[in-house]
């Protein structure tokens, strides 16, 4: 399979340059995918100082529902190695329940 990405300015001109790679998928896919696409994106700036950040996402769950669908998600993406702790859980556990006990 070959794939040609075409960008309309340069590389990483758009919000992949200004935010990062998100990776906080819930399928193993998409994770894996977007783990390789941060590594590669981080070689292009070390080895052609494209400028890219990588910042960082805020996903808000609006239900318990949500809350529920993102802990799953956290124990895939610790399962493989992107959450390295226990920090993103439990911040997660304590504002559900702050939020839905009020």
């Amino acid at each position: 399979m070959k794939v040609d990405g075409i960008r309309k300015k340069y590389l990483a001109s758009g919000a992949t340059g200004r935010c990062g790679i998100r990776q906080q998928w819930s399928t193993e896919e998409n994770i894996r995918l977007a783990m390789g696409t941060l590594k590669f994106f981080e070689k292009l700036q070390k080895d052609y100082h494209i400028e890219y950040d990588q910042g960082g996402y805020l996903v808000l769950a609006h239900t318990k529902h949500e809350v529920e669908q993102f802990k799953q998600n956290i124990r895939l993406q610790k399962k493989l190695g992107l959450v390295d702790g226990e920090t993103q859980t439990n911040h997660l556990a304590t504002t559900s329940t702050r939020a839905f006990t009020s």
